[in-house]
């Protein structure tokens, strides 16, 4: 009963789609491999030594490590923020021509804001990711979070307000790569790795690929080598499941094409009747034989052991088989005959699909097809 509500073109439809989202899949993943870099600065007053230790000048050195390593074609965005949000021109990386522009918004950049208003940053940063995604060409995005503070926004314009929680839900189910680096010593500062955590629990609802890293310590070495080493380490998980899904892909696609055939065929099979006498004789009997009750798509008829019709006096040497295919919605049956074998058809020119009432003579034997 399954079957027989089975829409035929619908399961060709879906056979097809999904093989072809696999190839699109694996395009996909190849200009993944091209990064759209978001790298964000804290350039609130704390960075500069207001209530601690200048480290801007650090920052930024390490900042320009890292540009100078960037692959051809990648695109950067350069972020900074504080009580309000500033973005740069995204730059495309084709050349030294292109970093150079890039170290130069970063030599511009000053630490001057009174105040970290991280939760807008990160309302910005997420629209401007979504803008990213949306001029068509594919692309791995990775945001980079540098600051050494908490949220601590303006106590003006309160009208415009943001909630990490509901910030995250608009967004969540992408496949960014996040990097929130903290500037200041997470373990010296119980307040600002609790608020850190707080921030991991929210973000993995956008990613699971969310990290908080303490970059007090070596700035240098985890902008520089750690951050680009653990990229790549992401770029070579995502190509190991593109490659396991993929064969996934390809074996559903062979076990629905070969379900599709059996389905399409299952009701392709030899039907009708056969009138045959032989004509050698004066006053030759007529006989039928019912091909249907076999229900086999090849009926083989002629003088042998393993013919559906085994006729003892045929003067032939091999049999000819009556076989049936699909032409369409309709079933047909066409005849097949070896070259040695001679067929004059009696009501038509030669043609070898059989229809009803079509008369054809093989040796000393007369045949006609009743549908």
């Amino acid at each position: 009963m399954f079957f027989k509500i089975i829409n035929y073109k619908f399961i060709f439809f879906i056979t097809f789609f999904i093989f072809f989202s696999c190839l699109n899949n694996q395009q996909s993943v190849y200009a993944s491999e091209k990064k759209d870099v978001i790298l964000v600065l804290d350039t609130s007053l704390s960075m500069v030594g207001f209530g601690g230790k200048n480290i801007l000048p650090n920052v930024k050195k390490s900042i320009n490590r890292y540009i100078s390593n960037l692959e051809h074609g990648d695109r950067v965005t350069f972020i900074t923020f504080d009580e309000d949000v500033k973005g740069y021109p995204s730059v495309l990386v084709d050349d030294e021509n292109d970093k150079d522009i890039l170290k130069k918004y970063i030599s511009m950049t000053e630490a001057k804001g009174k105040w970290t208003h991280t939760l807008k940053m990160i309302q910005s940063i997420f629209a401007k990711a979504e803008e990213l995604k949306k001029d068509g060409e594919s692309r791995q995005i990775v945001i980079v979070i540098m600051t050494d503070g908490l949220d601590d926004p303006p106590p003006y314009g309160k009208e415009q307000t943001f909630k990490l929680s509901e910030i995250a839900d608009k967004y969540q189910g992408k496949d960014w790569w996040i990097y929130f680096l903290s500037l200041s010593d997470l373990k010296k500062n119980e307040k600002i790795k609790k608020t850190r955590e707080k921030f991991e629990k929210q973000l993995i609802k956008v990613t699971p690929s969310v990290k908080i890293i303490d970059a007090s310590k070596n700035l240098q070495k985890v902008i520089s080598k750690d951050l680009p080493k653990d990229v790549s380490r992401l770029q070579k998980m995502n190509e190991s499941v593109f490659f396991e899904v993929s064969l996934i892909v390809v074996v559903v696609f062979l076990a629905l094409g070969v379900v599709y055939y059996f389905i399409l065929n299952r009701d392709v099979y030899v039907s009708g009747k056969l009138e045959y006498w032989n004509t050698s004789l004066l006053s030759p009997s007529v006989e039928i034989f019912d091909m249907s009750k076999y229900r086999q798509k090849m009926i083989k008829v002629g003088k042998c052991v393993g013919c559906h019709l085994n006729l003892r006096n045929i003067d032939i040497k091999e049999p000819f088989i009556i076989s049936a295919f699909r032409n369409g919605k309709e079933v047909e049956i066409m005849l097949n005959v070896s070259e040695k074998l001679s067929v004059e058809f009696v009501n038509k020119e030669e043609n070898m699909i059989l229809k009803d009432g079509d008369i054809f003579k093989i040796a000393n034997y007369s045949f006609k097809v009743y549908k």
